[in-house]
């Protein structure tokens, strides 16, 4: 029952971060242009390039995090507690980035009883 209540909850929180990119990120840093019909797959990361990355384009392409947190202010003191960015708050979803062990933070706020963390993990669509 609590396994499946996490998957649940894990499944939610991973939509959520997905709305939030989707819909509050800048336009720009995305990939835009179509792909050719013999493409085999869409990416919503953006691509790595020449210039610095901002803490939002870092995030997305490794090391992040996200929690749900009833304000910013809550946000921010999460981000306190674990020692790590806040990159993006939204819709009651932030999202952090860090260069620590994703694995090793989220036990020592489990053992510490602090709010959970999750790993927000880009997704990459296959058309068929």
């Amino acid at each position: 029952m609590e396994k499946e209540r996490f998957r649940v909850k894990t499944i939610l929180i991973i939509l959520a971060a997905m709305a939030l990119l989707l819909t509050g990120c800048d336009r720009s840093a995305l990939q835009t242009e179509k792909p050719s019909p013999d493409a085999g797959s869409l990416s919503m990361r953006p691509e790595p390039s020449d210039a610095a990355a901002t803490p939002t384009q870092e995030a997305e392409m490794k090391g992040n995090l996200m929690a749900w947190a009833e304000t910013q202010a809550d946000a921010e003191n999460i981000a306190n507690l674990y020692g790590i960015n806040l990159v993006a708050y939204s819709n009651k979803i932030a999202l952090f980035y860090t260069d620590q062990d994703l694995d090793a933070l989220i036990q020592t706020g489990k053992k510490n009883g602090w709010p959970e963390l999750s790993k927000n993990n880009p997704v990459t669509i296959t058309q068929p």
